[in-house]
């Protein structure tokens, strides 16, 4: 199971990767994650074994805020606050 907070984002792992083009995005809107795909494991681990090779990023975060700019705004805002979330629990 694929799981998204965005429907987009599953969209656009669809979109980019013929394997699961026809792999249906289903709503759970009472659910953490409301978008989730089904695929086997065959098919979704050589993805993930692309997208890891292709990454470059040092910082996510600043990746994502110069990608998707004033548009991606409030998901950059996001991201940032978990981070502080998250860096605050390690102290």
């Amino acid at each position: 199971m694929v799981r998204g907070r965005r429907k987009d984002h599953l969209q656009n792992l669809r979109d980019r990767f013929p394997a699961i083009a026809a792999a249906e995005i289903v709503t759970m809107a009472d659910r953490d994650y409301r978008y989730r795909m089904i695929v086997p494991k065959s098919v979704w681990v050589p993805i993930l074994a692309e997208l890891a090779e292709e990454q470059e990023w040092s910082n996510f975060k600043n990746d994502v805020a110069t990608y998707l700019g004033t548009q991606g705004a409030s998901y950059t805002r996001a991201l940032h606050e978990v981070w502080g979330i998250m860096y605050r629990l390690q102290k």
